[in-house]
């Protein structure tokens, strides 16, 4: 499939998982904010109490702008390009 290199395996697993992760990271940080809803900040001791999707966007908004949609963009493209990557490389031995 693709040769005996795989740093070309990791390099498209790179690439799918930027891409991957630009589209996905939005739902991620609403899916997170909603899971921590009515329990507790560790730091700060606040109760986290947001009620729906809505409520969650512009509080996401509010205090960071379009940019904290993409809050943690960076290691999780790179966990995800490895995920990537590591499947092609197993998948290219077992089929």
């Amino acid at each position: 499939k693709y040769g005996n290199e795989s740093h070309k395996i990791y390099g498209y697993g790179l690439i799918a998982g930027i891409f991957s992760t630009i589209i996905t990271n939005p739902i991620d940080i609403i899916r997170t904010n909603l899971i921590v809803q009515n329990t507790n900040n560790f730091i700060t001791k606040e109760q986290y109490k947001l009620t729906n999707i809505n409520n969650i966007i512009r509080n996401v908004y509010g205090k960071h702008g379009f940019k904290g949609f993409y809050n943690g963009i960076t290691m999780r493209s790179l966990q995800t390009s490895l995920c990537f990557g590591t499947y092609e490389l197993f998948n290219k031995y077992f089929d």
